[in-house]
């Protein structure tokens, strides 16, 4: 045991160094952390209402409708409230609040799992999620995705209790298995996936397993939907459709998903990986599947429903399928201590170990590389809090703002916003033409030129960006 609190603190130092190397203030221009803000500010000041407002009327304005919900789920935005009551706009607060629950996903995997692995296998999966420079720096980032892993992980620790021959099912329990399961959904929507496992698991339970059928089994499945009842009274809802953006899958969105789903835990690792190596992996996997899909099939459960949804989901990103991060690798770990089985020396875990520290050592290189250093352009940078103060004092509270990032200029400004192409539109009183702004380590190219406009009034200019007043 001392061995592995050994191992494990050494990842964990090495991984706060990657942190501590890899972080820069600010935050990139994608527009999820302004309304998550704006939620709670809204919850701040009593005025959720004119972020719904204000946010629907980008969506329904702008040329591209697909890019927001009228309101995310409430989970985050609350959870973030009291650090909006005391700290307001400081992005970096958030971000170590995020960086938090990055480390706190590692110390609940080890109390959460340490009787369903050997404690090395263990050490090396969660030395695994440490070692990735990409969910190191996603940490870095004001998003609700490492709180809805954290909470997902909760959950299973509560969903672990059903394979317990001892675990009492009193009303008590059952209340609080409920609420624990509602969690996650909170956060975000494909949580409810977690309470369909357990509706699933049952089912498979009672109808394979023999297992005694008592109401008591439902008091969970109860006290989830209560509990639903009441968020939908107490918050406004707003999430879009999201059976409205399946219209958009085809079947080469399907396919694209599909490699990248396949491609995703290398991806998530800075170690070079060739087509061999990952098929070896891959197999591994596979292995640590069969080994296992008994003692673990809440889990392949809900790893199926998981895949399934953003296999089908027309806007996949890799931030979405974190949790199969962690899952593929767990059955990878199992995979390689069935191979070891019954030998003297550890021969394949050392593997698993190697791979490890490659994954750190690859992150500390790329790190440090040339390809990587950049400075990240903000909102909150000077440049941009000067155009958005300018937006504030020399603008009416009803004008709308043409803006690459509507939620953002809302959140910042409090004026509603728009994106468009279209370099003359109707019902819109100011152009906001960014010239020299980076998104996702790249220069953004503009959206639009000044050239373009007819008669443009240029009312203020700095070195990132151009407003122009339209007549």
């Amino acid at each position: 045991m001392k061995k592995e609190i050994i191992f494990l603190l050494v990842f964990v130092m090495l991984s706060i160094g990657l942190n501590l190397s890899s972080y820069q203030k600010g935050q990139d221009w994608g527009g999820d952390f302004a309304l998550y803000l704006n939620q709670a500010r809204g919850l701040v000041t009593g005025d959720v209402e004119k972020v719904f407002v204000d946010t629907k009327y980008s969506i329904d304005n702008s040329d591209y409708k697909n890019f927001s919900p009228n309101l995310y789920p409430w989970g985050y935005p609350l959870l973030i409230t009291p650090i909006y009551y005391f700290s307001g706009n400081n992005l970096e607060v958030y971000k170590v609040f995020n960086i938090l629950f990055f480390y706190g996903i590692a110390f609940l995997l080890w109390f959460s799992f340490r009787s369903r692995m050997p404690k090395m296998d263990l050490v090396l999966w969660i030395g695994l999620w440490l070692s990735s420079l990409h969910l190191v720096e996603f940490s870095h980032e004001v998003l609700s995705n490492l709180p809805f892993v954290f909470f997902l992980i909760l959950g299973f620790k509560y969903l672990f209790n059903l394979s317990k021959d001892d675990f009492q099912f009193s009303v008590k329990n059952g209340v609080l298995m409920g609420f624990v399961l509602f969690i996650p959904f909170l956060f975000r929507t494909e949580g409810i996936l977690l309470i369909c496992t357990y509706i699933a698991y049952l089912a498979y339970s009672i109808l394979f397993e023999k297992r005694v059928f008592k109401k008591e089994l439902l008091y969970p499945i109860i006290s989830f939907f209560i509990i639903i009842l009441i968020s939908n009274f107490l918050f406004l809802g707003g999430s879009s459709k999201h059976f409205d953006h399946f219209e958009m899958t085809s079947y080469e969105t399907v396919k694209l998903n599909f490699l990248q789903i396949a491609d995703s835990p290398f991806q998530y690792l800075e170690v070079p990986i060739n087509k061999y190596l990952k098929i070896l992996i891959l197999v591994v996997f596979v292995l640590g599947v069969y080994v296992r899909f008994k003692p673990d099939l809440l889990i392949l459960i809900f790893a199926i429903g998981f895949l399934t949804l953003f296999l089908f989901w027309p806007h996949f990103t890799y931030r979405y399928i974190i949790p199969w991060f962690l899952i593929f690798y767990y059955f990878f770990f199992h995979g390689l201590r069935s191979l070891n089985k019954n030998m003297k020396f550890p021969i394949f875990l050392t593997l698993g170990l190697v791979l490890v520290l490659s994954s750190f050592i690859f992150s500390y290189h790329n790190l440090y590389s040339e390809d990587n250093k950049s400075t990240l352009v903000s909102p909150t940078d000077a440049e941009s809090q000067e155009m958005f103060d300018f937006v504030i004092n020399n603008t009416e509270e009803d004008d709308v703002i043409v803006f690459f990032k509507p939620r953002i200029m809302n959140f910042y400004t409090g004026r509603k916003s728009v994106f468009t192409l279209n370099r003359n539109p109707e019902a819109v009183n100011f152009y906001v033409i960014e010239n020299n702004v980076r998104y996702k380590s790249r220069k953004y190219k503009p959206l639009n030129d000044l050239d373009e406009l007819n008669n443009p009034i240029v009312v203020f200019r700095n070195e990132n960006f151009i407003v122009v007043e339209l007549n």
